[in-house]
């Protein structure tokens, strides 16, 4: 069984050898590797058509214009491209474990009924630190409970379960049935995976992806505007199944509604009733 693996490069050439070479250093050797460069303007291509070169299962892509087109955009041509059934993910960043594709491989075959396959990861910083562990061993217990897919659905409405491209692999039919318009584009991956948590996953509790955690990560890129959050989270919402999918909007704007009262309740409204005064914006109200 092939399997299509797509890295999407943008500017990221001191990372980009060693996750490149990661894919060759598989165990598993039916894979194809689809490289699309989103406009790099360091010297990622040289890198790539390095690897090219070396190994005739790497290809390069990249846009016809030559320009920056976005993460969404990226993966729309590498899927284009892809010829394997199943796509795994590798940011141009991360880097596979030896046994990576062997080992997500092997569950596709037991489970003719997966959609999805993801690892665990280890986290670790520029210095080679290891990072976010706590986040690693909440996915780790939460699986370990045999959760139902209702129980799956809900809790990727609540939060991204899947904390990198880097470590799943997915079926490619299912993946060209989903949007890509994600409100947050630093959240794709998320959202994505809330259109697809309806369907059998399964997961692998073996770090087999080494994830890189640094200043430049494109997750970092996201900002505070409120209302790109809220209208993310709406989606999410929309993205699942179920009765009454029209009303869900609405029930997160409550949400958060509630939630903006409480976080700012003493900057906006203060009720003191033993001492019969309400401070709203800072002014003073008896009663």
């Amino acid at each position: 069984m092939k399997i299509s693996v797509i890295v999407t490069s943008y500017n990221y050439a001191q990372y980009l050898e060693a996750t490149l070479q990661s894919v060759l250093s598989q165990t598993y050797s039916d894979w194809e590797l689809i490289v699309v460069d989103d406009g790099s303007a360091d010297h990622s291509v040289e890198i790539i058509q390095r690897f090219c070169e070396k190994d005739p299962r790497v290809f390069l892509y990249m846009h016809p214009d030559g320009k920056n087109h976005g993460l969404a955009a990226s993966i729309q041509l590498g899927l284009e491209k892809a010829s394997g059934e199943w796509v795994a993910f590798l940011e141009s960043d991360d880097r596979f474990m030896p046994t990576s594709l062997e080992e997500k491989v092997a569950v596709i075959k037991n489970h003719p009924d997966a959609v999805l396959v993801y690892t665990n990861m280890k986290a670790v910083d520029a210095h080679g630190k290891v990072a976010r562990k706590p986040y690693s061993e909440r996915i780790s217990r939460f699986w370990c409970q045999s959760p139902t897919q209702k129980e799956i659905k809900k809790v990727f409405r609540r939060q991204n379960m899947i904390p990198t491209f880097s470590v799943v692999a997915v079926k490619k039919e299912v993946l060209l049935g989903c949007r890509f318009q994600s409100p947050i584009p630093a959240f794709l991956d998320w959202y994505l995976w809330s259109q697809i948590c309806h369907h059998p996953i399964y997961f692998i509790d073996k770090p087999l992806t080494e994830w890189l955690i640094h200043e430049g990560s494109y997750v970092g890129r996201v900002g505070n505007d409120f209302r790109r959050f809220l209208s993310f989270h709406v989606s999410l919402w929309e993205n699942t199944e179920g009765p009454l999918r029209g009303f869900r909007k609405y029930y997160i704007y409550f949400c958060f509604f509630i939630k903006f009262l409480v976080l700012c309740r003493k900057k906006i409204i203060r009720i003191h009733f033993n001492r019969r005064e309400i401070i709203l914006f800072g002014k003073r109200f008896s009663w």
